[in-house]
């Protein structure tokens, strides 16, 4: 198809594709489109799940990796233990950097037959025999070749402008990040929860933090068959992770430290019966020289973190954290499952990044809040498709919020709402948050993803608790927690556990502000009626367009200097409140916190 704006498109409609058509351009190797077609809709309905389209699940990985960071060179050998969904298995599809060569496949049956996609991070394995549902077996692939390191991407904060070029800049200690859009192991097309072990050797002069707890005495001196001196990592994920990662640069141990949880304040449940008992959260920090004091007051605040979010949820995924303070030009930050790695800029940054929805000045925990929530909201309760990223991102962004409200002011809670909203409001018709990573995506634009899946989606959790009220707004976050802790959810699943608890119905309230990009447009009247000690506001609240249901701030100013605050709860396109008052009214105000977003401001 010709396009005037995206010149050659490629149109393809795949068969077995949750969204089973796709625009494609050429010219840039990418998608720009994807949606489902109407018989697909109708057969499977607005919602999915991309597990449904596996044909297998992956159980545990065992993955023992020789990595050479200067050349970014891997010896690798991963063992799957994996269990097929359906029957007539007879082969697998996994994803590998097309970069890497395999050098065998093998099984209990011994070695298989495969071939590599070119061009694309395919690998195709035929099995020994064609399996049934729920048979379990194992793979071992083994490996060899350059792996790019992945960026953070979507949550490394975009500079907007250069300094001086006179200035003196110190460059960052280099580093690598492997993660799971790097393809440096074999792993499944959608994101799998498993139990994980990995060994990594590096040379002795580097530091590794990966996926998982790590073991009693690690890292440990080994050597190669050639003699050369190296360091053996190893980690253990006991606990469902749902992809691996590592962090590689020149680290080493910074701090390290243990938070008991006591039934005071979090519980959790003993193995043998519902007693509570408490448990602690072990964690440590691993940074490069120049950051070692920066790490040490990081970790300290991690403590206060994760027992913030613990008492909020009633429960830690992962037992250990450790936090991988690693140099940049910018700051942000990439959280897998036991780890965080957290960019920290350096003063000599030649880089500003204040026009960004993730840079907040009074707030400089933000990324650490951030990133840590992601061990609860994205990894812990993971989402079922892109679609739903939001579920990760707006939760992590808005945690982090709470935190602030928390330990540092309701003041410094406020202003990062207002920011949010700004971003938010400025951004909406870019798309709906539905749409996950495509925001921004053919622009090249990351910005507005942060603008909508990260902070119109935290604005979206603010106007949920403040609609239902707080009490509520926890007992569903809880309950939304425990039941899809270490699975992959949607939506629909937590519109369902809100309107349990709240008794509401909130279907209007997400298809407006999940599903659609637009926002209510609202005229806003006020009279008053009576006198004396029996005079009221009554505040006429009219939305001209699309209906939506959110709270509202209606202020009303009098004339001896006082603001008095009341929350309207809109869920109609006509809604009328009487507020009493005493004294002069001067004039009425709403919104005037910008926790509710509105067309036009």
């Amino acid at each position: 198809m010709r396009t005037r704006r995206f010149g050659t498109l490629t149109y393809a409609r795949v068969g077995n594709e949750a969204e089973d058509i796709s625009l494609f351009n050429r010219a840039r190797r990418r998608n720009i489109s994807m949606y489902p077609s109407r018989a697909r809709l109708a057969s499977r309905g607005p919602f999915f799940d991309e597990d449904e389209q596996q044909p297998l699940d992956i159980l545990d990985y065992s993955v023992d990796v020789a990595l050479t960071p200067d050349r970014m060179w891997f010896d690798g050998r991963t063992r799957l233990r994996a269990r097929a969904r359906t029957d007539g298995v007879s082969s697998i599809t996994l994803k590998l950097a097309s970069t890497l060569a395999v050098r065998s496949v093998t099984s209990e049956s011994g070695r298989l037959l495969f071939l590599r996609v070119r061009n694309q991070d395919s690998l195709i394995v035929n099995l020994p025999s064609v399996l049934m549902r729920n048979t379990e077996f194992s793979v071992t692939i083994s490996y060899v070749g350059r792996v790019e390191p992945q960026s953070l991407e979507q949550e490394t904060i975009a500079p907007q402008q250069s300094i001086r070029e006179d200035r003196v800049v110190v460059e960052p200690e280099p580093h690598l990040l492997y993660s799971n859009r790097s393809y440096w192991y074999p792993q499944t097309a959608a994101s799998d929860y498993a139990s994980a072990t990995i060994r990594l050797t590096v040379p002795t002069m580097f530091g590794a933090v990966c996926t998982g707890e790590p073991a009693g005495g690690s890292p440990v001196n080994v050597k190669t068959a050639a003699g050369d001196a190296r360091l053996l990592f190893v980690f253990a994920a006991s606990r469902p992770v749902r992809y691996l990662a590592c962090a590689v640069s020149r680290i080493a141990p910074a701090d390290a430290s243990t938070v008991t949880l006591s039934p005071d304040g979090v519980i959790a449940q003993a193995s043998g019966g519902s007693a509570p008992q408490p448990f602690e959260i072990r964690l440590a920090a691993y940074s490069t020289a120049r950051q070692r004091g920066r790490a040490r007051e990081l970790l300290q605040r991690a403590r206060d973190v994760a027992s913030f979010y613990a008492e909020l949820l009633h429960d830690v995924p992962y037992p250990s954290f450790t936090l991988a303070v690693l140099e940049s030009h910018v700051p942000g930050g990439h959280s897998p499952a036991y780890f965080a790695a957290i960019n920290q800029p350096l003063p000599t940054s030649p880089f500003t990044w204040r026009d960004d929805p993730a840079s907040f000045d009074n707030y400089p925990e933000f990324f650490l809040a951030h990133e840590l929530a992601h061990q609860w909201w994205g990894q812990a309760v993971g989402w079922q498709n892109y679609h739903e990223q939001w579920l990760s991102e707006g939760f992590a962004q808005y945690f982090a919020a709470m935190f602030a409200e928390r330990y540092r002011s309701a003041e410094v809670f406020d202003g990062i709402i207002r920011a949010m909203s700004r971003w938010a409001v400025a951004m909406s018709d870019q798309g709906a948050v539905y749409l996950g990573y495509r925001l921004g995506h053919i622009k090249g634009d990351s910005r507005i993803m942060r603008a909508l899946v990260y902070n119109k989606a935290a604005i979206v959790l603010h106007m949920l608790r403040r609609l239902v009220g707080d009490e509520v707004f926890l007992r569903g976050l809880r309950r939304f927690y425990q039941q899809h802790r270490f699975t992959k959810t949607g939506t629909g699943e937590l519109r369902a556990v809100f309107e349990a608890e709240s008794g509401m119905t909130l279907a209007r309230f997400f298809d407006g502000w999940i599903f659609g990009s637009a926002l209510p447009v609202v005229a806003v009247t006020s009279r008053v009626e009576g006198s004396g000690d029996g005079q009221a506001a009554v505040v006429r609240i009219e939305q001209r367009g699309p209906v939506f249901d959110f709270p509202l701030t209606v202020s009303l100013q009098l004339s001896d200097g006082s603001t008095h605050d009341v929350l309207v709860r809109v869920t109609d396109r006509v809604v009328e409140q009487r507020v009493p008052f005493t004294g002069s009214l001067r004039r009425v105000l709403v919104n005037r916190d910008k926790a509710t977003l509105l067309a036009g401001e």
